[in-house]
């Protein structure tokens, strides 16, 4: 108890130091008078008894010390004592301080945030029981683009594998849950093997896993529900296990509720067996996702060589590629979404963009014709080029500009202050990112703080610690210091004041050309009416709709009653979003006699009569679709872009395009007749517009459906509209997904909007960091030559000549290091060239905006040197030490 007294007491005195020592030298003050005042009652004379007391009494100055240690924590005071000294120094030269620590603060703010960003996404553990042994399996072609595995292979698999870890399977849905007197709600979804939950040691927190036998032919339909649709949909209701629901139209018993958080295997909220996905899919064949545990003491490398060797010995395949021409991957899960091997093609590293591809094939396209085997457009292919028809093009738009003008009238606001991480369409069913992946800051990031700021605090003061270790019993003068020590450090600053430039162009090119871009997209889709234009989907359910003669009728339906509406002002249907990527075909013209595996590849996009009206893009030449085109009509109206590059500018109204479909080898060539040109917009992110074949929506048969309209103003009414209008048609069908157009276009540019946002913002801090060293570089210049500049000036010299002596070598060095920089942009830029779109690094705009930049940079971190050059006076800096 008394050692913690004394401590408490001497942690109190670090702050209560200074009166404690008033008060000692104020006793100490008493103590001297009052012995003064005896010696000279003794007869001594006062300066002699003062002299005498202060003999007597001792050495003040050490006896005040002696009282500090003891009152206090020496090693604390002596910090504080440090830190004041710091603060007075700083104090004293404020423009430097504040430059010093500005660059400090800029960098580990950038760090800490690049942390925080690889942290979510790679670094933070997997929400398992021992996460490094979850891996994913993945199947590529040879042009490394992601295919999805059969049934019939992941059992080929499992059973090689067994022993060595266990795999389950699983396919994305969305799935409509209905009944119990609420309006039907669509969620995201998976059917999953029995085993998956099991797998991953994850349990329901209420009722019990699939069992096996859920998943025979013909077993009772049940369903596992997550946390959040058993909150918001059931109201926690605890007695939900045992209870029938509808999930997709068909009555299944609730056997389960998972624990809150858990959405496996990407952002799933309903789970059905793998064996009802057959009975809710309309493709031929499921394809499915492969997840795996790998059992203790089995390495990535032997899973890989087991799947390897099972594939090859496989009787089945993985459509559409040929055998042979696809491998099979084992790795960690994190890395099926954000890392890579090496073992993986350049075109297999896939950024968030691609994913939004295969997710909106998986959840939003009709399985039968673009699941989840579906391949991935060359994203190459849709780089920037000249379109001679583009006169044309802006005649067609003056068509439509009397009716956009009318529309943006009454435009609603647009989300300037939209989120950056993640697209505002998270919340519907396109997604990008894995449910386990958020960004926070917890102990971790702040610890990564912590030790890289003390770390790079350290290696500041490295140099000057160096220096003046180095030159102890050297006299302290500027002039007597060796010239070699000071030409040494003029060296290094230079080296680094050149490398600091040369990245800070390198990044700053980079960020321009993909900021450009990112214009160029959002002004490229800017040819659509966003205004009131709002997107929905509708999946009809193969087991209520099995004929397309019903599912067509359903639709007829659909549109007259959506065309009775006041609040809706048009509206259409097409079996697939503008601005994100569909299905593709191989497309020639005539009768080329190539293969059909070598003719170029076109988007196709099934549309009804009023698609081109509902967007506000008339068509350029030729007839649009029509009601009177019956189902089997051979018809087809191509873009703009197909026209250029496909045709090469000839004449296509009245002639045959063929189509074959690439997941299909061998399958009939359709032969469809060109009636008309419209104009061009995207139909694929990370792209400019590429060739697009649009076709009835009537001849495809499909049951999954895009639904777009346009309000007359009142959005939410007209909402509300086509939501009455569906579920009218049919209570246990939803209209879900329901987000802006204008929103589609901005998730279709969210890899672009991302990367040059944050990019550029890099390179706004790599611009300040350049012209705070340029700054301390010529401010260091300026005061070691104040003797040489008074000098000068008094001998006559001009300043512009003074100024270019002591500012230019610095200057050159900056322009050195602007030069070696822009050939690492362009270097760059290359490499990022299916980025690019409409831009390149050697455009004249663009190197005149890279080359204006760095130069007013330059400008704006000498102007405060050169003024301090220029004000110098001489006789002033003949005196200067």
């Amino acid at each position: 108890m008394t050692t913690l007294r004394l401590l408490v007491a001497k942690f109190a005195g670090l702050f209560t130091s200074r009166r404690a020592d008033r008060e000692l030298v104020e006793e100490m003050d008493a103590h001297l008078a009052s012995l003064t005042d005896d010696l000279v009652a003794s007869g001594m004379s006062p300066a002699d008894a003062r002299l005498a007391a202060r003999r007597a009494f001792g050495n003040t100055d050490r006896i005040r010390a002696l009282y500090r240690d003891q009152l206090g924590l020496p090693a604390a005071d002596a910090v504080m004592q440090d830190l004041r000294i710091a603060a007075r120094g700083a104090l004293a030269a404020p423009g430097f301080s504040l430059a010093a620590s500005g660059a400090l603060g800029i960098g580990l703010g950038v760090a800490t945030l690049i942390f925080t960003i690889l942290y979510g996404m790679n670094l933070r553990p997997l929400p398992f029981a021992s996460p490094e042994q979850i891996v994913g399996l993945r199947v590529f072609d040879t042009r490394g683009r992601v295919l999805f595995p059969s049934v019939d292979l992941y059992e080929v698999w499992r059973n090689a594998i067994e022993g060595h870890a266990t795999l389950s399977a699983s396919k994305d849905a969305s799935m409509t849950l209905s009944g119990g007197g609420v309006a039907a709600e669509r969620y995201g979804g998976s059917f999953i093997t029995a085993n998956t939950f099991g797998m991953l040691g994850v349990s329901p927190m209420l009722g019990r896993d699939f069992r096996t036998d859920d998943e025979r032919p013909g077993a009772a339909p049940v369903v596992i529900l997550g946390h959040q649709v058993w909150r918001s949909r059931y109201g926690s209701d605890t007695q939900i296990v045992g209870r029938t629901v509808r999930v997709g139209g068909q009555a299944a018993t609730v056997v389960g509720v998972m624990p809150p958080g858990f959405r496996f295997p990407f952002q799933s909220d309903v789970w059905q067996p793998l064996g009802h996905a057959a009975n809710s899919d309309s493709a031929t064949r499921v394809q499915v996702s492969v997840t795996g545990r790998l059992s203790a003491g089995t390495s990535l490398e032997r899973a890989q060589a087991i799947v390897a060797a099972a594939s090859q010995g496989a009787a089945t395949d993985v459509a559409p590629a040929p055998r042979g021409q696809w491998r099979v991957t084992v790795r960690q899960l994190n890395d099926m979404y954000f890392g890579s091997s090496p073992g993986i093609p350049p075109a297999a590293r896939r950024g968030g963009a691609d994913r939004l591809a295969d997710s909106v094939r998986q959840r939003g396209q009709p399985p039968g014709r673009t699941g989840p085997g579906a391949r991935t457009r060359d994203l190459r292919a849709g780089r920037a080029r000249s379109q001679p028809g583009a006169a044309r093009l802006a005649t067609a738009r003056r068509g439509s500009r009397a009716r956009r003008s009318r529309l943006r009238g009454r435009a609603r606001p647009c989300g300037t202050g939209r989120r950056l991480v993640r697209p505002r369409t998270s919340a519907t069913g396109l997604r990008t990112l894995p449910y386990w992946t958020h960004f926070s800051f917890d102990w971790r990031v702040y610890l990564f703080l912590g030790v890289i700021g003390t770390g790079a605090v350290l290696l500041a003061s490295l140099a000057p610690i160096l220096h003046v270790t180095g030159s102890r019993g050297r006299a302290r003068h500027p002039s007597l210091v060796p010239t070699s020590a000071t030409s040494s450090r003029q060296r290094a600053g230079n080296l680094l004041l050149t490398v600091q430039f040369a990245l800070t162009l390198t990044m700053l090119g980079a960020a321009t050309v993909l900021v450009r871009s990112a214009a160029a997209l959002q002004s490229a889709d800017r040819v659509v009416a966003f205004d009131h234009a709002w997107t929905g989907r509708i999946d009809l359910p193969p087991g209520r709709y099995p004929t397309a003669g019903d599912r067509e009728r359903f639709l007829d339906r659909l549109r007259a009653a959506l065309r009775g509406r006041r609040e809706i002002e048009a509206s259409t249907i097409a079996s697939a979003y503008p601005f994100i990527g569909t299905e593709d075909r191989h497309v020639a013209l005539g009768s080329e006699g190539a293969a059909p595996s070598e003719w170029p590849s076109a988007a196709q996009v099934g549309i009804d009569p009023h698609y081109f009206d509902t967007l506000g893009l008339p068509l350029e030449q030729g007839r649009n679709v029509t009601s009177h085109d019956a189902p089997s009509a051979t018809i087809a109206i191509v873009n703009r872009t197909f026209v250029t590059r496909i045709a090469r500018d000839a004449e296509v109204l009245g002639r045959t395009v063929r189509l074959s479909d690439p997941r299909r080898p061998g399958s009939p060539v359709e032969a469809l007749t060109i009636v008309g040109i419209a104009p061009s917009i995207r139909q694929g992110p990370m792209s400019d517009a590429q060739p697009v074949v649009y076709r009835p929506f009537s001849s495809q048969a499909s049951g999954q459906a895009i639904l777009l309209l346009r309000s007359d103003g009142r959005d939410d009414a007209a909402l509300s509209a086509a939501r009455d209008v569906v579920a009218q048609l049919d209570p246990d069908l939803p209209l879900f997904d329901v987000v802006a157009l204008e929103d589609i276009s901005e998730f279709a540019r969210w890899t672009h909007r991302i990367v040059s946002t944050i990019l550029a913002a890099f390179a706004a801090v790599a611009l300040l960091l350049a012209a705070i060293g340029l700054y301390a570089v010529a401010s260091f210049s300026v005061s070691k030559e104040v003797r040489t500049i008074g000098i000068r000036r008094a001998l006559g010299a001009t300043g512009a000549h003074i100024a270019a002596a002591t500012l230019g070598p610095a200057s050159r060095y900056a322009a050195l290091g602007a030069c070696v920089g822009l050939g690492g942009a362009v270097a760059i830029s290359s490499a990022m060239g299916s980025l690019l779109i409409g831009t390149r690094i050697t455009d004249p705009s663009v190197l005149t905006a890279i080359v204006g930049l760095m130069g007013a940079t330059v400008l704006l971190a000498m102007a405060v040197p050169l003024r301090r050059t220029l004000r110098i006076d001489p006789a002033e800096a003949l005196r200067h030490d």
